[in-house]
């Protein structure tokens, strides 16, 4: 990256201080203060090595100790708050940032979810953000004092001898010299570092929220393999960083030997020619090696900024992808809605693959419609473009009239409800995840809409009933458990237009069947879309559409469709064989 854009990421990152100015400030001046009182002490030796050893002057040495006691005071005591109030600033910016960050995760577009992976997106939560609250911890504080230390410094080095302060000049460009390709390459690995640790995250998420896989398939020892493969990546990319700042601090330390010995020797003729004193010469070191610090420090501090602004690209990286749709193009906020879909000349490619060709299905207000087909027909991606989750490649979905592009995504979603066939149980207790389809219920509400998804009896059967706390994706529950809870959450949510997508494929019949019943109640006055593989379950339907091959080849009533001998009546009795078989 260039300098341009280093400086630049660097200026984003710090942007995020500004809603803190006021602490900013106090840490500021606290770590002026401590930069004054580190430069003002070797003064006071000074005075004290002359007073003690040349005008033997009592008064002044005991009045210069008691100034350098209260200064070490101010210093302690400015030191404290200074380290307290950037642990707060930094602990403060980078909760918010998460925060920040995770709002627009959020909030991106459908599509960002499918080319990313989780892991890779929580090691950018939690890695990335721990290296930027890391930079303004402590970084930050020395970005001010180094600094003012290495200049405060010099200039008061210049002022005791000016051939001494020479000495020290020879040494600044050659350091610079050496030091700056070494905190590129510091850089480079400091960001193969975050992507491995991407890679690790990913890998250990995927495995645990595959465990079911993982075991059955028994994939422990493979997967413990691909762990230390990648760890070993990471092992070798954190030593090669390791060997560069090694370097970098080695070169420090050893090239800051010299210039001292040099002052040391040179300085010491120039005290027995009386050309410095010898409190001057103490104070002269001190300087020199409180500047050499100061370079040595940088280096590492410059080294620690590249580590932040390559975690700050990763930041940046998912805060510059674009939100949902509704940022771009749709303004309307719907009031009510009657339930009306038409779907207008609708095509829709994904990477490269015509999945639905030119549909055209007009549901009125309040009807019952089925989607059937094949695996891979595009019923699933019917849903995903009436939720607006993608815009079709050609033509137009309208509700009630409106282009769905008008509208805005956040106010769609409060009238059209969807139902997945992967149901997903948050943690947290029953109650609070079928509260999840509106959270101003109440608790009657609450156990009503169980009821009708047929979940009130087994959630009774739980250990403390509505307050059980679920797992990890509600792994106590069985599949048909889990899908009635999030049925709980359409119940309760009562939308204007509720979309069943393979919703009761993990149910038995016999439920299933009890959970239509109510959902005949439900679905009074509301558009119902039943996205179904099991045909037996949408011979209520006003109408079915058959889907295949991305295009509707059949419509029209459970009985219509048996009578044409299509393919709906092939798969119904396909099925139908299948099950005779199993019985």
């Amino acid at each position: 990256m260039k300098a341009r854009e280093t400086l630049g990421n660097l200026k984003r990152l710090f942007s995020f201080l500004l809603p803190f100015w006021p602490i900013v400030v106090l840490c500021c001046l606290l770590s002026l203060i401590t930069s004054s009182t580190t430069l003002i002490f070797p003064w006071l030796i000074k005075g004290m090595f002359n007073s003690a050893l040349l005008s033997r002057d009592v008064h002044t040495l005991n009045k210069l100790l008691f100034i350098s006691f209260g200064v070490l005071a101010l210093e302690a005591i400015a030191s404290y708050l200074q380290t307290l109030n950037f642990a707060y600033l930094g602990a403060k910016v980078s909760t918010d940032l998460r925060i920040k960050l995770f709002n627009h995760i959020q909030n991106a577009s459908f599509r960002y979810f499918q080319r990313i992976h989780t892991g890779d997106i929580l090691s950018r939560l939690m890695n990335d953000v721990g290296t930027v609250q890391s930079l303004i911890s402590s970084e930050i504080t020395n970005l001010i004092r180094q600094p003012f230390l290495l200049i405060g410094g010099f200039i008061l080095m210049l002022t005791i001898n000016l051939r001494l302060s020479l000495l020290l000049l020879l040494y600044l460009p050659i350091f610079l010299l050496i030091a700056t390709p070494l905190g590129r390459k510091v850089k480079e690995k400091a960001r193969a570092m975050q992507e491995r640790l991407a890679n690790m995250t990913s890998l250990v998420q995927d495995a645990l929220s595959g465990i079911i896989i993982v075991k059955t398939f028994l994939l422990e020892n493979y997967l413990t393999r691909k762990l230390e493969d990648v760890s070993r990546q990471f092992i070798e990319t954190a030593l090669k960083n390791a060997q560069y700042r090694a370097l970098m601090s080695s070169l420090g330390l050893f090239g800051g030997a010299l210039p001292f010995l040099c002052a040391l020797g040179y300085g010491s003729i120039l005290v027995l020619n009386n050309q410095i004193t010898p409190g001057g010469l103490v104070a002269f070191i001190w300087y020199m090696a409180l500047v050499i610090e100061q370079v040595a420090w940088l280096s590492g501090t410059w080294a620690n900024l590249q580590t932040a602004v390559g975690a700050g690209e990763r930041l940046f990286q998912v805060l510059d992808e674009p939100k949902e749709l509704e940022i771009a193009r749709g303004t309307i906020e719907l009031k009510d809605i009657k339930g009306e879909i038409i779907f207008s000349n609708v095509s829709f490619t994904y990477t490269g693959e015509e999945v639905l060709k030119n549909i055209n299905i007009h549901i009125r207000a309040g009807e019952k419609v089925a989607i059937v087909g094949p695996t891979g027909a595009g019923k699933s991606t019917l849903v995903a473009l009436l939720l607006r989750l993608y815009d079709p490649t050609e033509g137009d979905i309208y509700l009630d009239g409106i282009n769905l592009k008008k509208i805005k995504p956040s106010s769609l979603r409060k009238f059209v409800c969807a139902v997945p066939q992967d149901t997903i149980i948050f943690a947290g207790s029953v109650r609070e995840n079928i509260a999840i389809g509106n959270l101003e219920a109440s608790e009657e509400e609450i156990i009503e809409s169980a009821k009708l998804a047929n979940a009130h009896d087994f959630i009774m059967d739980l250990p403390q009933g509505y307050d059980t706390v679920l797992g990890e994706r509600g792994a106590q529950l069985s599949g048909g458990e889990r899908q009635r809870i999030a049925l709980a959450r359409a119940f309760l949510r009562k939308p204007r237009v509720l979309i069943l997508d393979e919703a009761t494929a993990s149910l038995d019949s016999e439920t299933e069947m009890k959970i239509y019943e109510a959902m005949e109640r439900l679905f009074a006055g509301r558009t119902a879309i039943i996205i179904a593989h099991r045909l037996s379950t949408v011979r209520f339907a006003d109408r079915i559409l058959v889907l295949y091959n991305g295009q509707i080849v059949e419509e029209g009533t459970h009985n219509e469709l048996i009578r044409n001998n299509g393919l709906y009546a092939k798969l119904y009795s396909i099925q139908a064989g299948e099950r005779y078989i199993i019985k």
